[in-house]
């Protein structure tokens, strides 16, 4: 993985912004973008989702979720390098994600 690569996805990883929107890969905490599309999106905290299942007699926990959604559309060789090494580590680290393809170039939204 690409140094940049890495610091963004370790500061996305904590909820800390890194770059600037439109650099080659930046982050402000919640998103990670490739130029100025988005291309990973955190999945909202479902704490209150899972507190109330678990009151209605259904364990669940976080895990029950996906951690993100990845845009897999081809831009680039660049964004696709960003991609590919961002999956690579999701699968490494046992975390969930589904992915996306057709995102329009340019979109800040993945869904």
């Amino acid at each position: 993985m690409r140094k940049n690569t890495q610091a963004v996805l370790k500061a996305w990883l904590t909820k800390k912004a890194k770059g600037n929107k439109g650099d080659s890969i930046s982050t402000d905490g919640n998103t990670i973008y490739s130029y100025r599309t988005a291309i990973v999106v955190r999945t909202p905290d479902y704490s209150k989702e899972i507190a109330e299942l678990n009151k209605l007699g259904y364990p669940c926990t976080q895990k029950s979720f996906v951690d993100a959604t990845i845009n897999r559309t081809k831009y680039s060789s660049t964004t696709s390098g960003q991609q590919n090494s961002i999956v690579a580590y999701f699968k490494a680290n046992d975390m969930s994600y589904r992915e996306e393809y057709s995102i329009a170039i340019g979109s800040t939204d993945l869904g």
